[in-house]
């Protein structure tokens, strides 16, 4: 699709857009494609509603909202990474990565209380022994402020 665009064909790179999807409905990259192609040929409508599938489907993605809430926490906007772990948090409570960032932003906010209490429940939920001594070796160095 995307070499068809780029070569000004867009009624074939629709059609491969529309492919891809039809063969795999959680491609959200053909999706983003196909309203990006939208787009350029000012149909607005059509690619309002192709992003309006993509966006619903990433609001229930808890990767999304981490990937959101490490990028926030990157920029040192710790309100906000905060907001986002507990969006994936809410979404899946499965997932150790998550429980880190929330230990990394509440650390962040100087209250060390809730950064360990975070980082306990990483380590329970970190698949793997080194992952576990990973949390542990944190949670040592928390102890000693």
């Amino acid at each position: 699709g995307l070499l068809y665009r780029h070569n000004n064909m867009h009624a074939a790179a629709e059609n491969a857009y529309l492919y891809a999807i039809k063969t795999n409905p959680n491609n959200s990259s053909a999706h983003e494609n196909l309203a990006f192609l939208y787009r350029i040929d000012g149909r607005n409508e059509e690619a309002d509603f192709v992003m309006s599938q993509v966006n619903g489907k990433l609001q229930n993605n808890p990767y999304y909202h981490f990937n959101l809430g490490e990028h926030d926490f990157d920029n040192k906007q710790y309100d906000a990474a905060l907001q986002h772990y507990r969006n994936a948090l809410k979404l899946d409570k499965s997932k150790h990565q998550i429980y880190f960032g929330l230990a990394k932003v509440y650390y962040e906010l100087g209250d060390i209380s809730r950064s360990q209490r975070y980082l306990v429940k990483a380590r329970r939920k970190s698949n793997n022994q080194y992952e576990q001594s990973l949390y542990q070796g944190k949670l040592d160095l928390l102890s000693t402020l």
